[in-house]
């Protein structure tokens, strides 16, 4: 393989890509300059161009491609409507985002591993896949693992996790989601929690989004474990046979979202907030989950509904669950829940 090592003054472009049918293998890019060097460019590992297609990049080291001046730089970018991109096998480092596609069309990342990052994985464009990789934020300046922009979106077998401990003031998220039909199955999403401000969650869903599976999933280790809050929530999401653990508040938090399922999961060691909280919604099934407290948690399955026509809660059923050692209520029903 090759080694490009970018110097201590100038380093920026490690490679360009533009062309179809490329492929990159076992190489290493690295880049010598400070991250604190910089003033407002932007540093980049391996850069594909926007219409470059057909693009392999595997068994590759990507190090240290961050500008921290101004918050930028990039391990992998794929610019544009890049079509087919393989990240395979590789290892990413030290930059602002990890990997990140701004337009990118069946993008494909499996086997590789991004760590010392702001951001792990940024995704946009449609039918984006990642397989069998690893996520680990940086320990002074990770905010986000994957943060999923576009629609069709697969996450298999992936390992998210965050061992940051001081904030100021940010939100840490394992998985992000904002857009629609995302899948988030067989993953392990731990350690994502700014204890100091109250914030944090294993997987966050923003406006807009819909269409969202998480099934066999582990949340552990965060301050929330799946949080859907906004003006307009998630609506369409299923939580099947999923894991949560060791939370500091709410494990399943849903507001202002319609069609929401949760069947089949397990609840221990959730904070000082309810297992199952859903407030302002219709078409609610909460199934077959087990659910068991500690000293700390509030209520089992908790239903909430506000008393104006859109937000009255209708339509739910909650039914073969198994509440234990709660310290309030197993099943609450508030409000106007219909």
């Amino acid at each position: 393989g090759t080694t490009v090592q970018l110097n201590s003054t100038t380093g920026l472009i490690g490679t360009d890509v533009f062309g179809d049918n490329i492929r990159i293998a076992d190489c290493r890019v690295l880049n010598l300059k400070a991250p604190g060097a910089y003033a407002a460019e932007v540093p980049v590992g391996i850069r594909v161009a926007t219409g470059s297609d057909y693009i392999s990049i595997t068994g590759t080291k990507v190090e240290a491609f961050l500008n921290s001046v101004a918050s930028v730089g990039y391990g992998i970018l794929a610019e544009g409507a890049s079509v087919d991109l393989v990240v395979d096998g590789c290892q990413v480092s030290g930059a602002y985002q990890g990997i990140a596609t701004t337009a990118g069309t069946n993008v494909n990342i499996s086997g590789t591993t991004v760590r010392d990052v702001d951001i792990g994985i940024s995704l946009k464009g449609a039918g984006n896949t990642v397989t069998g990789s690893t996520v680990t934020a940086s320990t002074t300046r990770g905010v986000t693992g994957i943060s999923v922009e576009g629609v069709d979106t697969t996450i298999t077998g992936c390992n998210v996790a965050s061992a940051r401990n001081v904030f100021a003031g940010e939100t840490p998220v394992g998985i992000d989601i904002s857009s629609t039909n995302t899948r988030v199955s067989n993953c392990i999403v731990r350690g994502w929690r700014n204890s100091a401000g109250s914030l944090g969650a294993g997987i966050k869903t923003s406006v807009g989004a819909s269409q969202i599976t998480v099934d066999t999933t582990s949340i552990s280790l965060c301050w929330s474990g799946f949080l859907s809050v906004s003006a307009v929530g998630a609506s369409e999401v299923t939580l099947s046979g999923c894991t949560f653990r060791s939370l500091d508040q709410d494990a399943v938090y849903f507001d202002n979202s319609n069609q929401v399922k949760v069947c089949d999961c397990t609840f221990t060691e959730v904070g000082t907030g309810d297992a199952v909280y859903v407030a302002n919604a219709n078409d609610i099934e909460v199934t077959g989950c087990k659910i068991f407290g500690d000293s700390t948690v509030v209520r089992g399955i908790h239903l909430e509904g506000a008393d104006t026509g859109a937000n009255r809660m209708r339509r739910f059923v909650v039914s073969g669950n198994n509440i234990s050692e709660v310290t309030g209520d197993g099943i609450f029903l508030e409000g106007y829940v219909q």
